[in-house]
């Protein structure tokens, strides 16, 4: 919030998601409120308001799994053979953070080498996936005879060659870990390795390395990001929703990976501890949460949610024969402010609050009803419920 070219008696509040630049001055006297842009005015919202962007999240990795974001810093991940200058880049990912290296212009291609806490018995990661995404500055032909990944491992090494890349675009590669996928022992050259070569391999990985030079130009820079090795992947993760207080929402998320693949919903009961989600209501004090089919992939629930009810935390925990973990978690938040359930809490939903600020006493019989606009369920539209709108407007929803 700025203050700095707010007018007397006013607050003034920079929301970055609107086009428009308003005033809002208006003063409450009794049972009445007037509008107004005077300088006298009790509460006061100056909108300065710009266009803003995000950035969609990628996919993780599910448990059991390694799997690296770069997030705080490399790692522990090294370069191989013609590279240099190993860095990590804050912003440079997909998103944040990322670890970046170019060409050292010697004559070999180069690339990224694992940290430790990749390599080690994974056999349970037999069926799985290996993934990485990767954004390089140039491609070409000329060096395509080169391993994009290679794995190591019992005195064996696997290597396998994928197509070019799109240069400065982040590219997704994902490798099945199965001997039929596309892998060959030694060079690209090499015969298919049997199932048991394969498994021998994951029993005891010493290396995993991914080609970071995908062509002959001398000063080549590829960057790495959000690299993966496991026994199964979330396909989609689920996404959090701010509702209306009488509301059916739908959570869903998905998995590939070594088969089979089972869900289980969860709700947090406490910070960071969750409960599984019953099939049928869901221990609410703020009204009612009814959860259906919660041991798939998609669970839907059906809120009927009182005045100032708080918000549920879900995860979904997702297994199979190697173990399990959970989804991203997300919050599904009854948005009391978005009073016309558009999913945005905006002039359209002011315009609706005013009414009710206007007539106070949620008991007169000229408030619509159940009285929305009393959000702290305190009987009244208020100043304080004001301030609880303007949160919500300023954030353009509840959550």
């Amino acid at each position: 919030m700025s203050t700095s070219d707010a007018k007397p008696g006013c607050i003034a509040i920079r929301i970055p998601a609107l086009t428009l630049t308003e005033d809002w001055c208006f003063q409450k006297k009794g049972s009445s409120v007037t509008t107004t842009r005077s300088s006298v005015a009790v509460l006061c919202m100056r909108l300065v308001i710009s266009a803003g962007a995000a950035l969609a999240p990628v996919g993780a990795l599910a448990q059991p799994t390694v799997f690296e974001p770069f997030n705080t810093g490399t790692a522990g991940w090294s370069l191989y053979a013609d590279g240099e200058q190993l860095a990590w880049t804050q912003f440079g990912g997909n998103p944040g953070g990322a670890i970046t290296a170019k060409d050292q212009g010697q004559g070999g291609y180069w690339g990224f080498a694992a940290a430790p806490s990749f390599l080690g018995d994974r056999a349970c990661f037999y069926g799985g996936l290996l993934r990485w995404q990767f954004n390089t500055t140039h491609s070409g032909s000329a060096i395509n005879s080169e391993p994009d990944a290679t794995l190591e491992g019992g005195g064996l090494v696997l290597v396998i060659n994928l197509a070019n890349p799109v240069v400065n675009t982040w590219e997704t590669r994902s490798v099945p870990l199965l001997e039929t996928a596309g892998w060959r022992v030694a060079t690209l050259g090499g015969a298919v390795p049997t199932q048991t070569q394969f498994k021998s391999v994951l029993a005891n990985v010493t290396a995993i390395k991914f080609r970071g030079e995908f062509s002959t130009f001398a000063n080549d820079r590829c960057t790495l990001d959000n690299v993966a090795f496991g026994s199964f992947v979330f396909d989609t993760q689920p996404e959090g929703a701010s509702i209306c207080p009488d509301s059916i929402v739908t959570l869903s998320t998905s998995a590939q990976g070594v088969g089979p693949i089972g869900y289980k919903w969860q709700y947090e009961t406490a910070p960071g501890v969750y409960t599984d989600v019953p099939n049928g209501a869901i221990p609410y004090a703020h009204g009612s949460v009814t959860a259906v089919n919660p041991g798939t992939n998609q669970m839907t629930l059906a809120f009927a949610a009182t005045p100032g009810a708080p918000g549920l935390r879900f995860r979904c925990l997702v297994s199979n024969d190697c173990g399990s973990a959970p989804s991203d978690a997300v919050r599904v938040v009854p948005c009391f402010a978005d009073l016309n359930c558009d999913s945005t809490v905006d002039d359209a939903d002011f315009v609706l609050f005013l009414p009710a600020y206007n007539i106070l006493d949620c008991a007169d019989p000229a408030m619509p009803q159940p009285c929305p606009a009393d959000f702290n369920n305190d009987g009244v539209v208020d100043d304080a419920d004001f301030l609880l709108f303007l949160d919500a407007y300023n954030a353009l929803a509840c959550e």
